[in-house]
């Protein structure tokens, strides 16, 4: 039953490392802000997500139950306040006037043109 932990911990962890790799790709490869913060937010959080996963469950090997539960909690905030943070931050370099590449109709910016009417 270890083998088969230790074994699916390494799967985990090896997952985590190509959405971190993915995310690197996308940060030099994307052609602006949004779609960057885009790519970071989606795949950091996978990424992290399951190498945290993996290492909870080395770390249970290990005899350490409250340090996997620990990464656990850690694996929920992230999940909590990834998205949020990432919302925050297009949000802000949308009010300061930072546009997207080939953009063609800012809804959001009609939308609150039309609130201050």
């Amino acid at each position: 039953m270890s083998s088969l932990i230790q074994l699916l911990s390494n799967l985990l962890i090896i997952i985590g490392a190509f959405f971190f790799a993915v995310t690197a790709i996308a940060m030099l490869r994307f052609p602006d802000f949004y779609t960057r913060l885009h790519a970071s937010s989606k795949c950091l959080t996978g990424g992290a997500l399951f190498m945290l996963a993996g290492l909870a469950g080395l770390m249970f090997l290990e005899g350490r139950p409250f340090d996997s539960f620990k990464l656990l909690l850690l694996s929920a905030f992230l999940v909590l306040t990834n998205p949020a943070t990432g919302h925050a931050i297009a949000r802000a370099a949308h009010k300061v006037g930072l546009k997207p590449k080939e953009v063609i109709k800012d809804e959001l910016r009609e939308m609150e043109m039309g609130d201050n009417v």
